[in-house]
């Protein structure tokens, strides 16, 4: 999530910027381009930043290499202009109310697939797709008694 990507610019930062006062002009620049969608050009100007050696080279690269891998995932001004939630705490409190509320009830032992159809069931009712979705449970059904 975009809050992640923000912790992983500050480590890089640390790790190509040892002289403090380099580091913050170079961490605005790198969150305006991660806002702007931009991520693949902090993978590029980090190629001419990395430490000689050492630890902070280490962490550098490691720090580029998830940059580079993410990217695609990272376009966090094209997911906010079409209403997308760029934060995990949404998605962690969904996590709450459909899993925790269902599966973790005093008593409860699941298998993980005994709990996933118990999930599926629970993500069509809270989602009001319920009637769709015993339907299409019902025909896999009847396939599956007709093989």
């Amino acid at each position: 999530d975009y809050y992640h990507a923000r912790e992983h610019l500050n480590e890089l930062v640390l790790a190509v910027a040892p002289v403090e006062e380099d580091q913050d002009p170079l961490l605005e620049k790198w969150i305006k381009w991660l806002d702007d969608d931009k991520v693949l050009w902090i993978v590029e100007d980090i190629g001419s930043r990395l430490p000689r050696s050492g630890k902070r080279r280490t962490k550098a690269k490691l720090e580029r290499e998830y940059f580079r891998k993410n990217a695609e995932r990272m376009k966090y001004s094209t997911f906010k202009e079409k209403g997308y939630f760029v934060g995990s705490g949404v998605i962690e409190a969904g996590c709450k109310t459909v899993v925790g509320k269902r599966t973790k009830q005093s008593g409860m032992f699941w298998r993980v697939t005994g709990a996933q159809n118990i999930l599926d069931i629970r993500c069509a009712v809270i989602g009001d797709t319920f009637d769709g979705y015993w339907v299409d449970w019902n025909q896999k059904v009847l396939i599956e008694l007709a093989a």
